[in-house]
């Protein structure tokens, strides 16, 4: 999936959860027509009967509705009616839900949000995506995860920022560039391999402030989309001795971890000082040969008022 194209999935469901037999078809190209290339592919290996499988292709389908189409309808069926909400401008509920889709589809039916990436794990499921005011136009830069529990959404969370005029790197915020080509993660690479590489190196980090991990487990050529980075291991070393320098303070909490074949993506709180509201940080990591070979992140500050009671962790 390339910036060229709404990169929106087509996941085959579990008649039992959806009531059908496949979820509609929804890669696109710009210009409406199928693309090349069929996720289902990509899941082959995995059984209907697997609950991640069943859960991802449940949120695959209800982002469809809810940020691409701006439908609103399927909210009853498939949304908690104790639905949590940690987005800090929504209020709870499938209330607050509708309300923010029937808002944005009138304000203009144009604006979608085009998938770029699904990492899974148990009930959680984690989508990167692209928020386009226009078609073409991108705006935001968003990871949306949400939990879900007896064969509905649950539980959202997200991260959000605007996407700049330009990036460090000269990449984009979205794609994979590293070998072998594909957004979604791989289902021959070992999930529990992928996610002790990621934790060993991010806990080394956060935890131990021990630096070191940066060599052992992050690619000299290392594929960055942090837009404020450029390519390579060593700029992630500067960047950490140069934050570690400014706050020695800061701290990390809220960790949640969501693995699947090469890719992970970890949602925590960073706060500078003890004092710092912080913000809400979502990074992603893939992972070849037992070393981090591209790295995405998006990251808000945590606002000082809520719609909702529920911190956005």
């Amino acid at each position: 999936m390339r910036p060229g194209k709404i990169a929106l999935l087509a996941i085959t469901a579990s008649a039992l959860l959806l009531g059908t037999q496949s979820l509609p078809a929804s890669a696109k190209t710009a210009a409406g027509a199928p693309a090349a290339t069929s996720p289902q592919a990509e899941h082959a290996s995995r059984p209907a009967a697997d609950p991640t499988a069943v859960n991802e292709a449940l949120v695959v389908y209800m982002f469809e509705q809810l940020l691409y189409a701006n439908n609103s309808s399927v909210i009853d069926k498939y949304v908690s009616p104790t639905y949590v909400q940690h987005n800090p401008t929504l209020g709870d509920g499938p209330e607050g839900l509708r309300a923010y889709i029937d808002w944005r589809r009138a304000q203009d039916p144009q604006p979608r949000n085009l998938l770029w990436r699904v990492v899974a794990q148990g009930d959680l499921v984690s989508i990167m995506n692209d928020y386009q005011q226009a078609p073409g136009r991108s705006y935001a830069d968003i990871v949306d995860t949400f939990r879900v529990e007896n064969g509905k959404l649950a539980e959202h969370w997200d991260v959000i920022q605007t996407v700049p005029s330009s990036t460090a790197s000269g990449h984009d915020l979205y794609s994979t560039l590293s070998a072998p080509s594909g957004d979604m993660p791989d289902p021959t690479a070992s999930t529990g391999r992928t996610e002790q590489v990621v934790e060993k190196y991010f806990d080394g980090l956060h935890e131990r402030h021990d630096p070191s991990v940066i060599n052992r487990y992050v690619a000299g050529g290392l594929i960055q989309h942090d837009p404020g980075l450029t390519d390579g291991s060593a700029v992630v070393r500067s960047a950490y001795d140069a934050e570690r320098a400014a706050h020695p303070r800061a701290r990390v909490s809220s960790r949640m971890w969501i693995a699947q074949g090469d890719y992970v993506t970890v949602r925590y709180h960073y706060q500078a000082t003890p004092a710092d509201r912080g913000q809400a940080v979502a990074e992603t990591f893939r992972v070849r040969d037992g070393k981090i070979v591209e790295h995405w992140d998006v990251v808000q500050d945590v606002p000082a008022t809520a719609a909702n009671p529920n911190t956005m962790f």
